[in-house]
């Protein structure tokens, strides 16, 4: 009886060391991922530039982008990174496509940026890769913003992507570390609505400004005939003048409106009032000119005309001799609308 006891002794104590082992394994297990095979993460979600191994990290993993049916409302960013399929299929509801293979060694990245409220929105996945000890897997996501004043769609977007690649083996990977890269576009600079648009004969293009519920409200591009000076009929005493793509009606200008400057008169022959020199006046010196004068009923003086005037014709045959040249070293000048000699 004494030995059957020992034996039964010794028999649970080698149950309760193999319980305690069992219990040892799976805890360590329960460290490398979580129940539910989703890799658990290193540290909160960093910055890329707050990397402190970004020089000594092995190089980057190639992955392949898919898609696949998102499950919840898109309330805040996801990231997870899958490595059963069963893990993927207790969180998207559904497995994996066809082109994802668990069995074969695929683990899945997600990078759900959640619910937008317009488009222009991106999101990526920049970079795989393991940290230099190999225990840790590096996941570098970017959100791309549209920037101030760009044209985007006006609906709710939820910007995600999915990428596949092959697990590292060995060593076993413990953790994941996240880092964003987010970039946002510069100020849209606004273009012509006009710019592409290309309108019929005798129309051209205006910018319309519409009523919008929302920002941003660009002007949209219309079509409109061309209004020029020969199809505007200008009110009694107006006149149209063109200026570039705009006609005016201005007041008509007539010689009994225009006032011109001494030593000339107006003229509007044409329809379009002038202001021309008075014959034998001026407007300025250079309507003035000298003439030297050698005709014996005024002999060897110096003329002064003006403006479209012609010197007296001279009857005599024989022109008298001056010792100078009756001119020499005076000028015309324009005085009052007259020309003196100086």
């Amino acid at each position: 009886m004494k030995t059957r006891h020992s034996d039964l002794s010794s028999a649970i104590l080698l149950a309760s060391a193999v319980l305690l082992g069992a219990a040892s394994f799976a805890s360590s297990g329960c460290a490398q991922e979580d129940e539910e095979g989703i890799l658990p993460e290193e540290s909160a979600t960093a910055e890329l530039s707050t990397d402190p191994e970004a020089k000594a990290d092995r190089p980057s993993i190639s992955f392949t982008t898919f898609n696949d049916t998102l499950p919840g409302n898109g309330v805040g960013e996801v990231r997870k990174l899958f490595t059963t399929a069963a893990s993927y299929r207790y969180y998207f509801g559904h497995s994996a496509p066809a082109s994802v293979n668990f069995a074969a060694g695929d683990w899945v990245m997600l990078y759900d940026a959640g619910r937008k409220s317009s488009g222009g929105y991106a999101a990526s996945i920049r970079n795989i890769h393991r940290s230099d000890s190999g225990l840790t897997i590096k996941v570098t996501t970017r959100l791309s913003s549209p920037g101030e004043g760009c044209p985007v769609t006006l609906a709710l977007t939820r910007p995600y992507v999915l990428a596949r690649f092959r697990a590292p083996t060995v060593p076993r990977i413990n953790w994941v570390q996240y880092y964003r890269d987010d970039v946002r576009a510069e100020s849209c600079v606004p273009v012509s609505a006009c710019a592409t648009v290309r309108c019929a004969s005798g129309f051209h293009c205006e910018e319309v400004q519409i009523q919008c519920i929302t920002t941003p409200c660009n002007p949209i591009a219309e079509c409109v005939p061309n209004v020029t000076c020969a199809n505007v009929r200008c009110a009694a005493g107006t006149t149209c003048v063109q200026e570039g793509a705009t006609p005016r009606c201005v007041p008509q200008l007539t010689c009994a409106t225009v006032l011109c400057a001494p030593g000339t008169t107006c003229n509007d022959a044409d329809g379009t009032p002038s202001c021309d020199p008075i014959p034998g006046g001026c407007a300025s010196n250079a309507d003035c000119t000298l003439y030297d004068q050698y005709c014996p009923s005024n002999p060897c003086a110096c003329e002064v005309l003006g403006h479209n005037q012609r010197p007296a014709t001279c009857s005599a045959s024989t022109m008298v001799q001056c010792f100078r040249q009756p001119c020499q070293g005076k000028t015309a000048v324009c005085q009052a609308g007259r020309c003196v000699v100086q």
